[in-house]
């Protein structure tokens, strides 16, 4: 059992490895600069959530760096927002307020809120960011979502490069294992 357990805990630090390889590039070819540790870990962190939820990453990534350049932006703005992606306290925080928040888990709740209630893509886009704009009503292609659009393409290509797809695969599959020796059988842990 325990090098089952060891084993695993090899896959995972493996994974998290490349994940943080992966962030740190594709920090670099969006910025031209060298990402910091707080880019890699909001980068990481919205990578997990999306995954958790069922969120394509890539889509997660491209509203992050929109919203906050992958960065993790906890003071509220003048908008009342908080966060990597920027979300309203008000509609998406637990009990509305900013003591029980937690912006990357709630922005990705909130963005895939969005993606499933609104076709196409653009209008998720488009309503996740301000759905009182003309273009919304329109063609779906604000500023914001053309924004999105060139970043989602430019991350899918470092993705491609990396065989990002391979590593989401892995992650479902390290969840489903986890989440498998918790529940059914706790002597484990």
């Amino acid at each position: 059992m325990t090098n089952i357990v060891i084993n695993l805990i090899k896959e995972i630090l493996i994974v998290l490895a490349l994940q943080d390889e992966f962030c740190m590039e594709t920090y670099k070819k969006l910025s031209g600069f060298e990402a910091s540790f707080e880019n890699r870990a909001v980068c990481s962190a919205v990578i997990n959530e999306a995954l958790m939820h069922e969120v394509k990453p890539i889509r997660a990534l491209s509203v992050t760096w929109a919203e906050s350049r992958m960065t993790s932006q906890l003071k509220p703005t003048s908008s009342n927002c908080i966060g990597p992606m920027q979300i309203k306290i008000k509609y998406w925080c637990k009990n509305k307020k900013l003591k029980s928040c937690e912006p990357i888990k709630d922005g990705v709740k909130a963005l895939k809120y969005y993606i499933k209630r609104f076709k196409p893509i653009r209008k998720a886009y488009c309503y996740y960011n301000d759905a009182r704009k003309p273009e919304c009503k329109e063609d779906y292609m604000s500023g914001y979502v053309k924004k999105i659009v060139k970043t989602y393409g430019k991350i899918k290509k470092i993705a491609r490069k990396n065989k990002f797809k391979h590593l989401e695969i892995f992650w479902r599959a390290i969840y489903i294992i986890i989440l498998y020796n918790i529940l059914w059988r706790p002597q484990w842990i």
